[in-house]
């Protein structure tokens, strides 16, 4: 056995870039470092086990420990510096710029893409502007353009690395980079914690993978922070536009863009919202829903294709992997036109489309919106009024635009 080890060793110390080497000197590190935090009577014992479940036991608990100490680290330091919040948005999604829809937009404040944070005609954006995309062995740098070209298997093979820096007195004092991890989780944790509903929309549609591409999202690596503290703001605020069913969802690599975002959203809100999660939405959230109820109800395929893209349609997947079913139109049923239609492999998109569109939205979002918006107010839900300024003639206006909902909401306070 250690002739073995000596031999070893040396093949790793005659190659000591090769990718066997580099793990096994990593996996030394971890171990030293795992015995660094451990008390020195506890030597013995650590040293005396060498069964792999002991080892990965020891492995886990010591990068539990550095993980909660590097993380009060960065919660320290970002208390005793200032951070621009727009530009820090900015520089976490590596956009040029960012407003509070969370659309990348330009440097002079025009917005780059849609509200689904779809590319605009003709627009185009080369990223957070102060980085470099070095190779890890060669030190060759190349563009952003070229390393978007590259498969997820090449990136792999360079440090794309983003640079902000942190004031202190308005000045800018301390550099920190996107290679940072541990200030990345906090950061990411602060600004889901401010709970502005357009960007934490955009968090959730940006850890999302995808087994048939193998491709991921650009916040992949922080999913855990971003699913953890989405629910702490669920459970402090009882944020209504991101609920356990929802980030259930984007846990599992589902939330693959603002149209499955969307989708996800509406089933919700047809089958589980109530009085009170409706009063705590923001004004703006509100107003959303009244230009898709407008488009789904009097609209074309134009209208519609503002919020929802075909193939969102098409690649959408409950909390448990379930497709979008289709609808079929029956002419001869005058009171329910509209027919649902078991999902089949190869279903065409447009079916689910009439389903999303007809049926989701005109019938089951609607008559949910229309029971709940009927109801009298008690006062539990008047201290929610109170507290959220510009609600109720938001709802007010979300009712006109409702099929059948004769009535004003003040009457109902």
């Amino acid at each position: 056995m250690e002739t073995n080890i000596r031999s070893n060793l040396r093949y790793y110390l005659q190659s000591p870039n090769s990718r066997e080497a580099r793990a096994f000197f990593e996996g030394a590190r971890s171990m030293m470092t795992a015995l660094q935090l451990a008390p020195a009577s506890d030597y013995p014992s650590i040293l005396s086990t060498s069964n792999q479940q002991h080892i990965i036991a020891l492995l886990v608990q010591s990068d539990e420990q550095q993980r909660m100490r590097r993380r009060k680290d960065a919660q320290q330091m970002l208390k005793l510096y200032t951070v621009d919040k727009m530009s820090a948005l900015a520089f976490i999604f590596d956009l040029p710029g960012i407003n509070m829809w969370g659309q990348a937009i330009d440097k002079n404040g025009d917005p780059l893409e849609d509200k689904m944070f779809r590319p605009l005609p003709d627009k185009t954006h080369d990223g957070w502007p102060d980085r470099k995309i070095k190779h890890l062995h060669t030190g060759e740098e190349i563009s952003r353009s070229e390393y978007l070209t590259l498969d997820e298997s090449d990136q792999r093979e360079y440090d794309y690395c983003r640079n902000f820096c942190l004031n202190l007195n308005d000045k800018p004092s301390f550099r920190i980079s996107s290679s940072d991890h541990y200030i990345m989780e906090e950061l990411i944790r602060q600004s889901i914690l401010i709970g502005d509903s357009g960007i934490n929309r955009r968090f959730l549609t940006e850890i999302h993978c995808d087994a048939e591409t193998e491709t991921v999202g650009r916040l992949y690596d922080y999913r855990d922070i971003i699913i953890n503290t989405t629910g702490e703001l669920y459970e402090n605020t009882h944020c209504a536009s991101i609920t356990p069913m929802i980030t259930s969802q984007a846990k599992q690599g589902y939330i693959r863009s603002a149209g499955h975002l969307l989708i996800a959203q509406l089933q919700w809100l047809a089958t589980t919202i109530k009085t009170r999660d409706l009063l705590q939405f923001r004004p703006c959230d509100v107003h959303a829903w009244v230009e898709l109820v407008h488009a789904c109800r009097a609209g074309g395929d134009k209208e519609v294709a503002k919020f929802i893209s075909l193939d969102d349609i098409a690649s959408y997947r409950n909390a448990n992997g379930d497709p979008l079913p289709g609808a079929i139109y029956n002419a001869e049923n005058k009171e329910h036109p509209w027919q649902v239609e078991a999902y089949y492999e190869s279903m065409p998109a447009q079916k689910q489309k009439d389903f999303f569109q007809h049926i989701l939205v005109n019938i089951r979002v609607c008559n949910r919106l229309i029971m709940i918006l009927s109801q009298d107010l008690i006062r539990e839900d008047l201290d929610v009024v109170d507290s959220n300024p510009g609600i109720m003639e938001a709802l007010q206006e979300l009712m006109d635009v409702l099929p059948d909902s004769n009535g004003a909401l003040i009457n109902r306070i």
